[in-house]
């Protein structure tokens, strides 16, 4: 495990730390990686906070009316660094089985449609 040394501590500091070990039953390390722990974890709550602001935020500002796909299919071709191919969605075969939210969808195929076995 790691260590650190503190030196010039201010006397007031050092007895404030020592009396809050004393009170809390902590050796003046304990107490010392207790706050500094206790630091991370109020710093993490606050930015986790803050970032949900922005999040609700964002949400509530969203465009007034939603995007067509054509303006989806453009924002996609500008950010994504794969061409549009790979984002087409494949025509799945005559036939085959699709499963939906748990269920199961057998695709129809009209007889014009399906290739004539002979």
């Amino acid at each position: 495990m790691a260590s650190l040394t503190l030196k010039d501590i201010p006397m007031e500091l050092h007895a404030q730390l020592k009396n809050e070990a004393a009170a809390n039953f902590r050796s003046l390390t304990q107490e010392a990686m207790s706050r500094v722990e206790r630091t991370f974890q109020m710093d993490a709550a606050q930015t986790a906070k803050r970032d949900q602001k922005w999040i609700d935020e964002a949400i509530a500002s969203g465009p007034e009316t939603p995007l067509t796909r054509k303006e989806m299919e453009a924002i996609r071709d500008r950010v994504s660094p794969y061409s549009r191919q790979a984002w087409e969605p494949e025509t799945p075969a005559a036939g085959t089985v699709t499963r939906v939210r748990n269920r199961t969808v057998t695709r129809e195929v009209s007889r014009q449609s399906a290739p004539q076995i002979r």
